[in-house]
């Protein structure tokens, strides 16, 4: 399926979004993602007579010798990575949200017993008692949803240009480089989350 002795052809770019973030806050969940990831787009390629060139983190290049392979391989690939059932990363979150609200119970505890041995402080008539800047750091960070708004979500960038096709013996591989693959890469960078962005150039 691999496009050969050529001057253009189709690449597709397969970005997943906010990948650090992800890597960051998914409590040991991100090896089985990028695994279902991958084994998804190798499929999809295949099925769609497509060239898979290689997997980079979490960005992955197929390309193919004409557009109707290249579309129809966005368009499943979109639909099977939507439909997928991911890992929730709310594990993650809410782990970190209890930690830190056992910090904050605990500081609030040793407040309360240095209090018991000490004067109550003098209040102003008619304002209500405030809580000092670490109280109002302690409750922010107990109330936080950290990572509530992380999922795991991909882009896809299809363009049709001029490349360069490099057969490598030693590893029986295609690669591809040049304009085809860099317009690509910019516009699965450009598109949103769940979406596919094609560019003018496809026909």
């Amino acid at each position: 399926n691999a496009p050969k002795d050529v001057a253009k052809f189709h690449t597709l770019f397969v970005q997943l979004k906010r990948e650090t973030l992800l890597w960051e806050r998914s409590g040991g969940a991100m090896p089985k993602i990028m695994k279902d990831y991958h084994g998804i787009t190798a499929t999809v390629a295949s099925n769609n007579k497509c060239y898979l060139v290689k997997h980079i983190g979490g960005a992955t290049q197929i390309v193919a010798n004409t557009s109707d392979q290249i579309l129809g391989c966005a368009a499943e690939l979109s639909r099977e990575l939507q439909k997928k059932k991911w890992p929730s990363l709310a594990s993650a979150q809410d782990n970190t949200t209890k930690a830190l609200s056992s910090v904050g119970s605990k500081r609030s505890t040793a407040r309360s017993s240095v209090a018991r041995g000490s004067r109550r402080a003098p209040t102003t008539k008619g304002k209500a008692n405030t809580p000092t800047g670490s109280n109002r750091d302690d409750a922010s960070l107990s109330n936080s949803r950290i990572g509530v708004d992380v999922g795991v979500q991909f882009s896809i960038g299809v363009h049709h240009d001029n490349g360069i096709v490099i057969y490598h013996e030693d590893r029986h591989a295609y690669e591809y480089s040049g304009p085809a693959v860099d317009g690509a890469a910019v516009a699965a960078d450009k598109a949103q989350g769940d979406q596919i962005l094609i560019t003018n150039k496809v026909d």
